[in-house]
C-alpha cells in the first residue's frame, strides 16, 4: 500500500545530500534544503539512482520475468520462486512488496513540486524556466516508468502525484487503488506534455541513454499506448484501435529520428559497408571475418554501454561502485574461469541445435542462443550469459552452438547496464501496434467485436504490414546471418533457406500471424530482460482467453494453466504488510487481489 511503501520511502533518504539523509524526520524545515538549482539536481540523481538498486530491478524480474516460460528456477531449495512458477502466488512473499518503486516515484514527486516553487518564487535566479522544463520532463517521464512498472504487475494500484514529506504524512496517506486504465491515461497525458520539454540530445553518451529524452519519452509512451489499446480491446474496440495508432506513430517518429542519426553517422565513414548503406534499420550488423565473426550487437549493447541501438537504459557505474547485484544473484555469474549458474537457468524449450527456425525459442543458426546462455555449461541447466560476457565470437555460424568464444565481467565487475528501451524493444513495439490495429480494423469489416460500426478512420495501410513484418524479419535475419530467403539464388545448402526471408513472405500472411511473429522474436530477443510476463498479461487483456494465452503464445505446464483462469490471476497480489498499513480490514482502502485471497493468512 502507498502508505507503507511511501514510510519505507522516507526511510530511504540516506546517502546524497543533507536533505536526502535527514528528511523526514521533523529536525530541520524542509524549506531550508531547496535553496539552489543544485539541491534540485541531487534529488534529480536520487530519483535515477532508486531505480538501479536490487530491491527494484529483483522485483522487474520476479514480475516480469521469473513468471513467464524462459526461465527455471535452479535453486530447488527456493520455494518462494517455486511458488511463483507455479502459479502459486503467496501474499506473505516479500517480492510483492512495492515500497521501493514508490520510494522512487516520490522522488519524482518531490523533484516535480519544488522545480515548480523554485522557478516560480525565482529561488535561484541561475535557474530559469527553461533549465527546468527539461528536468520536469525527465521527471515525468521517470516517475511514468515506476508506474508503468506497478500497473502492469498489479494493474490497479494507488496513484500518488504529490509528495510526501513526512512520515506523519505518510501514515495518513491511506489510498485507494485507482484502475490501470485510469493510471495510464494519467501517463499518457504527461507523456505527451513531456514531449516537447523534454531534451532533444544530451551532449555526453551515458546521459543521453541514461536519461530521459525526447526520444526515449516517445518509446516510453508508445509502450503504454499498446498496453492502454490492450486494456481498452474488449470493452472499447474504437478507443484499443486509436491507442495502437498512436503507438505505431510515437515508435515510427523515434525510428525516423534514429535513421537519420544512423545516416548522419554513415556519412562520416569512409568505411562503411554496402549492407550498412543500404539496410532499412539503423541495426549494428555483424562483422565477419576469415576463423569468426565478432558479434557487434551483443558487444555493444550488452558489452559495452550506452550503444547506438539504446534508447532508455540503467546506469551502472564503477566510478560509484555501484553494481548490478541482480544479474549475478539470479541470473548467472563468472568465476575460478568458467561461468557458474545463480538461481534461475535457462530454459531448456529454447534452445535447439537441429533446426534453423523453431517455432518456440533460438535455431542453431541464431547467435542469441550463445548470447543468452552458456550452451557449452557441463550441466544440463545452463547459465544465463547476457550481460555477463563482454565480447562474443562466433566461430561456426552453421551451428552457433558448437563455436564460439567469450570474454566475462566478473561479480565483481558487473557494472554493465540493464537496457530497458533498445532498437529491438522498438521494432517489435511498433509491429505489434501495427498487427493489433488491423486486427480490430477487419474485426470491424465482419462485424465482429462491435455493437456498432467503427467510426474512427483508419490511416495505417496494407502496406504497414509488410513493412512490419519486414521489420521483425530484420532482426531475425541479423542474429541468423547464415540464413537466406528461399528465393535466394546464392549458392546456399537448402537446409539454411527459410520461407520468412524471402522477398514475398508476407504478401500472403495475416496480421494474426504478425502477432504470433512478434511474440516468438520477442522471446527469444529479450530474454532475461523482465519482459517476458508482462507479454503474455498483455495478450491475455487483448483476448479474455487466458488459456489460450498460456498455450499458444507459451510453454506452461497444465497445472499452471488450470490455476490462472481469471485475468485477475495474471496479476500480482498484494503484499500482506501493506494491507495491515492500508488494507479494508485495518481501516484502510486496499482490498487483496481476489484471485490470491486464499492463500492469504487471516
Amino acid at each position: 500500500m502507498v502508505a507503507g511503501g511511501l514510510i519505507l520511502s522516507a526511510s530511504c533518504f540516506t546517502s546524497c545530500e543533507d536533505f536526502l539523509t535527514i528528511l523526514p524526520t521533523n529536525q530541520i524545515p524542509e524549506e531550508n534544503f531547496w535553496e539552489d538549482k543544485n539541491d534540485l539536481e541531487g534529488v534529480r540523481a536520487a530519483a535515477y539512482q532508486k531505480i538501479t538498486q536490487a530491491s527494484v530491478t529483483g522485483r522487474m524480474l520476479y514480475w516480469g520475468e521469473f513468471r513467464g516460460d524462459n526461465l527455471d528456477l535452479n535453486k530447488m531449495e527456493n520455494t518462494s520462486i517455486m511458488y511463483l512458477q507455479d502459479g502459486v502466488l503467496q501474499p506473505t512473499e516479500s517480492m510483492f512488496s512495492w515500497a521501493d518503486f514508490y520510494s522512487g516515484i516520490n522522488y519524482c514527486n518531490l523533484v516535480l513540486e519544488k522545480g515548480e516553487e523554485m522557478v516560480a518564487n525565482g529561488t535561484d535566479p541561475s535557474f530559469s524556466n527553461s533549465d527546468w522544463r527539461p528536468v520536469k520532463a525527465e521527471m515525468l517521464s521517470l516517475r511514468a516508468l515506476y508506474y508503468f512498472y506497478l500497473v502492469r504487475a498489479y494493474r490497479d494500484v494507488p496513484f500518488v502525484t504529490v509528495p510526501v514529506h513526512t512520515d506523519e504524512e505518510a501514515l495518513n496517506s491511506r489510498i485507494a487503488a485507482t484502475s490501470g486504465k485510469t493510471v495510464l491515461a494519467s501517463l499518457i497525458n504527461d507523456l505527451e506534455s513531456a514531449i516537447n520539454l523534454a531534451q532533444v540530445r544530451f551532449s555526453q553518451p551515458a546521459e543521453n541513454k541514461g536519461r530521459f529524452t525526447r526520444n526515449s519519452v516517445r518509446t516510453l509512451l508508445a509502450d503504454i499506448y499498446l498496453w492502454q489499446g490492450c486494456l481498452y480491446k474488449r470493452t472499447d474496440p474504437n478507443a484499443a484501435r486509436q491507442c495502437f495508432e498512436k503507438a505505431y506513430q510515437h515508435s515510427t517518429q523515434v525510428l525516423n529520428d534514429m535513421m537519420a542519426k544512423y545516416k548522419e553517422d554513415l556519412d562520416k565513414n569512409n568505411n562503411a559497408t554496402n549492407e550498412q548503406l543500404t539496410q532499412k534499420y539503423p541495426m549494428l550488423l555483424n562483422t565477419p571475418s576469415t576463423l569468426s565473426v565478432t558479434d557487434n550487437p551483443y558487444n555493444q549493447i550488452f558489452g559495452g554501454k550506452n550503444s547506438d541501438e539504446s534508447i532508455f537504459e540503467i546506469q551502472y557505474s564503477q566510478v560509484d561502485n555501484n553494481k548490478n547485484t541482480s544479474i549475478t544473484s539470479y541470473l548467472g555469474y563468472y568465476s575460478s574461469q568458467e561461468m557458474h549458474p545463480a538461481i534461475m537457468t535457462v530454459s531448456s524449450s529454447l534452445l535447439s541445435t537441429s533446426l534453423v527456425n523453431p517455432e518456440v525459442g533460438f535455431g542453431k543458426t541464431d547467435f542469441r542462443m550463445v548470447e543468452t546462455c552458456d550452451v557449452r555449461y557441463k550441466e544440463t541447466k545452463k547459465p544465463m550469459l547476457k550481460n555477463i560476457a563482454t565480447s562474443i565470437n562466433i566461430l561456426d555460424m552453421e551451428n552457433v552452438s558448437m563455436g564460439y568464444s567469450a570474454s566475462y565481467r566478473t561479480s565483481e565487475e558487473q557494472y554493465g547496464n540493464w537496457p530497458v528501451y533498445r532498437l529491438s524493444d522498438l521494432l517489435l513495439i511498433r509491429a505489434e501496434a501495427c498487427a493489433r490495429y488491423w486486427n480490430i480494423a477487419n474485426a470491424s469489416k465482419k462485424g465482429e467485436d462491435f455493437t456498432e460500426p467503427a467510426t474512427y478512420p483508419f490511416s495505417l495501410t496494407s502496406y504497414d504490414i509488410a513493412e512490419a513484418f519486414e521489420s521483425v524479419n530484420a532482426l531475425f535475419k541479423r542474429n541468423n546471418p547464415k540464413l537466406v530467403g528461399t528465393d535466394d539464388a546464392s549458392d546456399v545448402a537448402n537446409e539454411f533457406k527459410v520461407d520468412r526471408l524471402s522477398a514475398t513472405y508476407s504478401a500472403k500472411l495475416t496480421c494474426s500471424e504478425l502477432l504470433t511473429l512478434v511474440y516468438r522474436e520477442r522471446q527469444r530477443e529479450f530474454v532475461g530482460e523482465a519482459k517476458r510476463w508482462f507479454d503474455l498479461v498483455r495478450q491475455a487483456e487483448y483476448t479474455g482467453d487466458y488459456k489460450a494465452t498460456l498455450t499458444d503464445f507459451g510453454t506452461f505446464k497444465s497445472s499452471v494453466k488450470n490455476r490462472l483462469t481469471s485475468i485477475n490471476a495474471f496479476y500480482n497480489p498484494i503484499y500482506s504488510e501493506e494491507l495491515k498499513v492500508n488494507g479494508v480490514e485495518y481501516g484502510g482502502s486496499l482490498t487483496q487481489n481476489p484471485a490470491w485471497e486464499r492463500y492469504s493468512k487471516k
